[in-house]
């Protein structure tokens, strides 16, 4: 009987934890919600980026910059990184900005912005075991449902493209990334470079085309 209950235990805790990560697996980590697309640009493929960040800390910003420069990069495109060229913390003029999309001497200003934070709840329907079975029937007898509820933190990020020397803007998105933020960033970087692949605002590299 107590090896039994030890067995029917193990088990037990074995799918709670199988459960938990199914659950966790089964959100995407970075999800680009909606986007809008300026119809006039389309088929108009940018060449050179100014990737500008605005976000609580500055590693979180210099972070993201980095790795969205390194994305669009990959693609045979060029980018800037903003904090070279606004390296303070503080939020730059507009003519500051101007000034620095000048140096870069880019075509696109690419804005990313955290809008804050919200929670999200999952709540999903599992089988798992009871904790003892007896004979071939209870084993084909011993699985009952359960709910199984899980709450998360997203950030909510929004990238809008403009036209730098007109001052349009040409696409914006909204995205929800599973907090910590930090490790998501480079998943969220492949999203928004496919999203703008996607609306033809972005060349694919070479080797995709083929």
């Amino acid at each position: 009987m107590n090896s039994m209950l030890s067995l029917g235990g193990s088990m037990l805790r074995l799918f709670s934890l199988i459960l938990v990560l199914l659950t966790l697996t089964g959100c995407a980590s970075v999800r680009i919600q909606n986007a809008w697309m300026n119809e006039q640009y389309r088929d108009t493929r940018f060449t050179r980026f100014f990737v500008l960040a605005q976000h609580e800390t500055t590693t979180d910003r210099r972070l993201m910059e980095d790795t969205l420069v390194s994305a669009i990069e990959k693609t045979g495109q060029k980018a800037s990184a903003g904090y070279r060229f606004l390296p303070g913390d503080d939020r730059a003029e507009k003519e500051e900005i101007t000034k620095a999309l000048r140096a870069a001497n880019a075509d696109t200003l690419l804005l990313v912005q955290t809008k804050g934070t919200k929670t999200r709840t999952q709540v999903s329907t599992q089988i798992t075991p009871t904790l003892m079975w007896h004979g071939w029937y209870g084993w084909y007898n011993q699985w009952y449902t359960m709910p199984v509820v899980y709450q998360y933190e997203v950030a909510v990020i929004e990238a809008s493209l403009f036209d730098a020397n007109q001052d349009n803007l040409i696409w914006s998105g909204v995205a929800e990334m599973i907090l910590p933020y930090s490790n998501k960033i480079s998943e969220f970087s492949i999203r928004l470079v496919k999203e703008l692949q996607t609306a033809r605002l972005l060349a694919k590299p070479q080797k995709e085309k083929q």
